[in-house]
């Protein structure tokens, strides 16, 4: 099972699929849904950079650990340095500070 389920996760397809049978089965909570897409889903990380910002309310402060991952940490500070749009990098800034204030 844990073969079949990295594989899957390998699939961007599998990860943004509109049904979204994947997450209910994993019992994902919607801010670890959208952490994880925005971290393995590259054709469609735009999309889910703009709703980490939603991540650091309150009502989403149990799941907020996950934007600690590396994968996390290192797509945004690739997304800052990349310079492509100036609200990606705003956002990314604004998620990023947000994480290295989370142990301080």
């Amino acid at each position: 099972l844990e073969v079949l389920l990295q594989e899957i996760m390998k699939r961007e397809g599998c990860l943004v699929e509109g049904s979204n049978s994947l997450w209910p089965f994993l019992e994902f909570p919607a801010a670890g849904i959208c952490i994880t897409r925005f971290a393995l889903a590259k054709e469609t990380r735009a999309r889910w950079l703009q709703q980490l910002p939603k991540v650091l309310t309150e009502k989403h402060q149990s799941e907020q650990w996950r934007l600690q991952h590396p994968a996390v940490v290192n797509t945004l500070l690739n997304i800052i340095d990349a310079e492509e749009s100036e609200e990606d990098v705003r956002v990314a800034y604004k998620v990023l500070e947000f994480v290295l204030l989370m142990d301080a």
